[in-house]
């Protein structure tokens, strides 16, 4: 009966299993080296990835006003065609 108390049931541990449990902390020197002297490099991604995002936004951004520029030229050229052929800029 004994061990069946200490068995875990489901996802629930008694109070008496979890003060038995045994803490492990393992050390890793690469890991930690590899942390410490990566802030450079880490920092130098994160500006290159904002980088391109604002050249995509820049890029979208000029396509769109492109598309607006092109949609305005033929509004005035179908003006131009319906009226008394004026100038148009």
């Amino acid at each position: 009966m004994h061990q069946r108390s200490q068995k875990v049931r489901g996802r629930h541990m008694k109070k008496r299993a979890l003060k038995n449990k045994a803490l492990s902390v393992s050390f890793d020197e690469k890991g930690l080296k590899d942390y410490v002297t990566g802030f450079r490099k880490r920092k130098k991604k994160r500006r290159q990835v904002a980088e391109k995002k604002q050249e995509e936004a820049n890029r979208l951004k000029r396509h769109q006003e492109r598309k607006k520029r092109r949609l305005e030229k033929e509004a005035c050229f179908v003006w131009w065609k319906s009226t008394s052929h004026q100038f148009c800029a």
